[in-house]
């Protein structure tokens, strides 16, 4: 049999472009473990940590915060549940103790978003929205004009990476209830002004 020499030459090529581990595929566990991370965890007061399982069917992942109203903020403000096919992702936030944080109702919705964002490099403002519509008041965050790349192998980029804009990655990755009630919570791009 005989080797086609431009065909191996592009193989070897091929393969200097793949990374080893771009050879298997991350589970979802672990994408949304790198949006919280890449997201929230950008904060210099909040430690997003590795996962840990459980079992086959349940992962935990751990989020430090260094001040008590940051921590019990970011159990408010961010999911804490993900079902992912057959597996759930528990998301528990401790506080600058090491102790669990409970979700609490001392802080407003703005304050919430306020302290649970607090010195996040992606965010330009919190602003409340009151809206005639609904009577109730929303919360609009404006995010600044920023990408949130990470490695996760996706086989669509040539590393790997997934790109989002910052708006995109806080609006999944945020609550759409608080202790049973809907909160509403907007995300935008903030737009800085021309020079």
């Amino acid at each position: 049999m005989r080797i086609n020499p431009k065909l191996a030459t592009l193989a070897l090529l091929v393969s200097a472009l793949i990374s080893d581990s771009a050879l298997a595929i991350s589970p979802p566990w672990y994408r949304v473990q790198k949006l919280y991370a890449n997201s929230v965890g950008a904060s210099p007061c909040v430690t997003v940590r590795e996962l840990t399982n459980r079992t086959q069917r349940r992962y935990n992942l751990r989020i430090d915060a260094c001040e008590d109203q940051v921590a019990e903020a970011l159990t408010s403000v961010f999911r804490r549940r993900w079902k992912l096919g057959g597996v759930t992702l528990i998301v528990k936030v401790y506080d600058s103790q090491g102790k669990l944080v409970i979700p609490g109702t001392s802080q407003t919705l703005k304050e919430r978003f306020n302290n649970a964002l607090k010195d996040n490099p992606y965010i330009h403002k919190v602003h409340t929205v009151n809206s005639p519509l609904t009577h109730l008041n929303m919360v609009a965050v404006e995010c600044k004009k920023e990408i949130i790349q990470f490695w996760n192998d996706n086989i669509g980029d040539l590393y790997g990476n997934e790109n989002y804009v910052a708006a995109d990655v806080f609006r999944e990755i945020t609550s759409r209830k608080f202790r049973g009630i809907n909160m509403f919570a907007g995300w935008s791009t903030y737009m800085a002004p021309q020079k």
